[in-house]
């Protein structure tokens, strides 16, 4: 936890996760701080766009999601047992080149896709650090600043 690095995450969600695992295939030294205790086991969205699949090639990462939520065609929305709506995904004609990645709709937990990008996040020898809370930025003429993080059942002050 004493280890210099050259960007600091607060939050392990989604978006923290992926900037994670992009900064490291750049090569960046980072450090992923969130205060829960664990990662989420219960999920705020269903599924990921069309674009966001092609940022998940761009991390090396598209071909673990399709494997795990697959590429819907029609989702189907019910209120009991009453039909209110049919959902197509169509992708639009030429998003992709030749033997490219094609950009799809993947029908995924949020709770899944924190998962995996923490597998991957692992795999890039990062541990996302739990029960650590981002408590104050101090900046300092030397252009550094001092962060101070406290985990917590360990009170700084």
């Amino acid at each position: 936890m004493s280890q210099p690095c050259a960007v600091l995450i607060v939050g392990a969600g989604p978006v923290g996760l992926a900037l994670a695992v992009a900064l490291r295939r750049a090569g960046i030294s980072v450090r992923i701080v969130d205060e829960a205790a664990q990662r989420s086991t219960t999920s705020k969205g269903v599924g990921l766009q069309y674009r966001v699949s092609e940022i998940l090639a761009i991390l090396g990462v598209a071909e673990r999601f399709l494997a795990v939520g697959g590429s819907p065609t029609v989702v189907n929305l019910y209120a009991g047992q009453q039909k209110l709506a049919a959902l197509r995904f169509i992708a639009p004609p030429g998003l992709s080149g030749k033997d490219a990645f094609q950009p799809q709709a993947i029908m995924i937990a949020q709770s899944e896709t924190e998962r995996l990008l923490g597998e991957a996040l692992a795999e890039a020898g990062v541990e996302i650090e739990w029960s650590t809370e981002f408590v104050a930025f101090s900046p300092s003429r030397s252009r550094t600043g001092r962060v101070l993080l406290a985990e917590r059942d360990h009170d700084p002050w």
